[in-house]
C-alpha cells in the first residue's frame, strides 16, 4: 500500500521537513512488524524523558548559556503525552536551536542532544488492507488493540483480497462474488469496528473520502492526537470490483448514501468527559442499496446469471445494512434522544409527564470545511450547559424534513462556500424543500427558526448560502423566524 517504486505518495512539510519515516515488511506480519518498530521508538523516547528529567532536576540556571532551556525543559515534560501542545513545544525548540546551543554546558545536556530526534512526538500508523486486519493479520491486529499503545491502524477496505486476484475476505459482503465464490458470498462481513469499540479505550472510525472529505480528515487528525491506540477503517473501491476508476468518488459517496459503508468516529475521550463516544456522521440512509448494488459488477453478475439466489443474498444484505445502522444510530444518541427515537418507534405520544417539549433543539449545520459543524457542536454544548436537555445535531442533508412540523427550535448553522454555493452537506436539503409541492411542505408556524451564517465577510457572495435558507424558511415555509429579516436580532 503506497510503497511502489516510482508512485511512493509520501513525502515532507515543504516549512519544516518533516515527513514520514516508512518502511514495509510482509503484508500478513504487518502488525507485528508494525508494532515492534512502534515500540522501540517509544521505548527510545522514554530514555529521553528520564535524559530531560535528570537535566531539570541536577542542572542549575546559572550553569547553562541560556537559561531559558530549563523552562522549555519543563514545558516539554509536561506536555509529554499531549500531541498538538508537545509539538509547539518542539517547535520553539527548533527555531532557537538551544539544546545545540548549550549542549557543551553540562554532560547531561550533551546526553539530550544526542537523542534530539526523539523529542517530537511520533505519530505511529501501521497502513494494510482488510484481508491483512480482517483475515491473515486479524490475531496480530487484536493483540495490538489489547495492548492500548500509541499507534494507529489505518485499514484500506477494499472488501477482498486485492494483491491477490479478487479472493473473499472476512471484509466481503453477502451476495457478492469473488474468485472462488462465484455463487456469491453467503456471509455477512464481520464488523471489526465493533470489536475494537468493545475494548473501550480504542479510538474507531469509519470513513470515505469521496463521501465526506472533511469528516475524513477530521478522523485522521482525531486518531493522531489520541493518547493510546487508534483503528481508521478506510472505504477503498478496487478495479477488481468491475468498476471504473474514475467514478471511485462517485461510487464513495453513493456508498454512503444508500448506508452500505457508515460513516462514524467513537472518541472514548468523549465518555470521560460524561458526553457519548459514538458520532455518527451519517445518521441517515438517503437512498435505496439497489442503486450502489447495480453500479458493481460483483453484484451484477450474480443478478444475471442467478437472478432467484441474488435477490435472495443481496436482500439479506439490505437488512443487514438497515439493522447495523439502526443499532449505530442508536449507540450515539444520549438517553433523551434515544426516549424519543424509541416512542416514535413504538408509536407513543411525546409530552409526557415531566417532559416540556419546548426544550426540544435542533442545530442543522451546512459546513464544507468543517468548521459550521465543529461550531454547531459547540452550540450544542453550551445550550445543554444551560439546562437545554435534548439537543440533536446533525448535518442538513441527514435530516428528514418531512419531520420538520414536530420540531420545536431549529437553528441553522450554515458556512460561506465558494462562489455563493451550497456546502455539499445542505444541497439536498434545499433542494428538496425548493421542489416540494405546496401541499406537500410542512406546516412550520408553530417552530421557531434561526438561521446562521458563518464566512469571512471580505467574500463577495458572504453568507449567500444562509440568505437562501433564511428566504426559503421565511417566504416558502412560513416558519416562525427569531430575527424579523436577514442580519437583523
Amino acid at each position: 500500500w503506497g510503497g511502489t517504486c516510482t508512485t511512493h505518495p509520501y513525502t515532507v512539510n515543504k516549512e519544516t521537513g518533516h515527513g514520514p519515516a516508512w518502511g514495509r515488511s510482509l503484508f500478513e506480519d504487518n502488525a507485528e512488524y508494525g508494532f515492534g518498530m512502534c515500540l522501540a521508538s517509544l521505548q527510545r523516547r522514554k530514555r529521553l524523558y528520564m535524559a530531560v528529567q535528570s537535566v531539570v532536576d541536577n542542572v542549575s540556571e546559572d550553569t547553562v548559556s541560556n537559561p531559558r532551556l530549563l523552562k522549555l525543559f519543563r514545558a516539554w515534560l509536561k506536555t509529554y503525552s499531549e500531541f498538538a501542545a508537545n509539538n509547539a513545544i518542539c517547535d520553539e525548540l527548533d527555531r532557537l536551536q538551544i539544546v545545540s546551543e548549550c549542549q557543551a554546558d553540562h554532560p547531561l545536556i550533551y546526553a539530550c542532544f544526542k537523542q534530539r530526534d526523539m523529542f517530537r512526538s511520533q505519530s505511529q500508523w501501521l497502513i494494510g488492507g482488510d484481508g491483512w486486519a480482517y483475515d491473515i493479520g486479524s490475531g496480530g491486529l487484536d493483540h495490538i488493540l489489547s495492548k492500548g499503545e500509541n499507534i494507529n491502524v489505518l485499514i484500506l477496505d477494499t472488501e477482498i483480497y486485492s494483491n491477490t486476484g479478487g479472493q473473499s475476505s472476512k471484509a466481503s459482503v453477502a451476495g457478492q462474488v469473488t474468485k472462488f465464490e462465484s455463487m456469491g458470498k453467503t456471509r455477512q462481513k464481520k464488523e471489526l469496528g465493533a470489536s475494537a469499540m468493545a475494548y473501550g479505550d480504542v479510538y474507531v472510525a469509519s470513513v470515505s473520502l469521496g463521501a465526506d472529505y472533511a469528516q475524513t480528515v477530521k478522523a485522521l487528525k482525531e486518531a493522531a492526537e489520541y493518547p493510546g491506540t487508534s483503528v481508521i477503517m478506510a472505504y477503498s473501491p478496487c478495479i477488481d470490483w468491475g468498476i471504473d476508476t474514475k467514478d471511485m468518488a462517485s461510487i464513495q459517496r453513493i456508498a454512503v448514501e444508500t448506508g452500505y459503508w457508515e460513516l462514524y468516529r467513537f472518541d472514548p475521550r468523549l465518555a470521560r468527559k460524561g458526553s457519548n463516544a459514538m458520532q455518527l456522521d451519517s445518521r441517515r440512509i438517503k437512498k435505496p442499496i439497489k442503486k450502489y448494488l447495480e453500479s458493481e459488477n460483483r453484484f451484477r453478475s450474480l443478478q444475471r446469471q442467478h437472478k432467484e439466489r441474488a435477490e435472495a443474498l443481496q436482500g439479506s444484505l439490505e437488512d443487514w445494512i438497515t439493522s447495523r445502522h439502526d443499532k449505530l444510530l442508536r449507540q450515539s444518541m444520549d438517553d433523551l434522544e434515544l426516549l424519543d427515537f424509541l416512542k416514535e418507534q413504538l408509536g407513543v405520544a411525546s409530552g409526557g409527564a415531566g417532559e416540556d417539549e419546548d426544550e426540544k433543539f435542533l442545530i442543522l449545520y451546512g459546513s464544507e470545511t468543517g468548521n459550521a459543524a465543529e461550531f454547531s457542536r459547540i452550540v450544542a454544548t453550551d445550550l445543554q450547559r444551560r439546562g437545554v436537555r435534548r439537543v440533536k445535531v446533525m448535518a442538513c442533508d441527514d435530516y428528514d424534513w418531512a419531520q420538520l412540523a414536530r420540531e420545536r427550535n431549529v437553528l441553522l448553522i450554515v458556512a460561506t462556500c465558494g462562489q455563493g454555493e451550497m456546502p455539499g452537506n445542505c444541497k439536498e436539503l434545499f433542494a428538496q424543500l425548493s421542489e416540494a409541492g405546496a401541499d406537500d411542505l410542512p406546516d412550520l408556524s408553530g417552530v421557531n427558526v434561526a438561521v446562521f451564517g458563518m464566512g469571512d465577510s471580505h467574500y463577495v457572495y458572504f453568507n449567500e448560502a444562509a440568505k437562501k435558507y433564511d428566504d426559503l424558511f421565511r417566504t416558502r415555509l412560513h416558519a416562525n423566524m427569531l430575527s424579523d429579516s436577514y442580519g437583523c436580532g
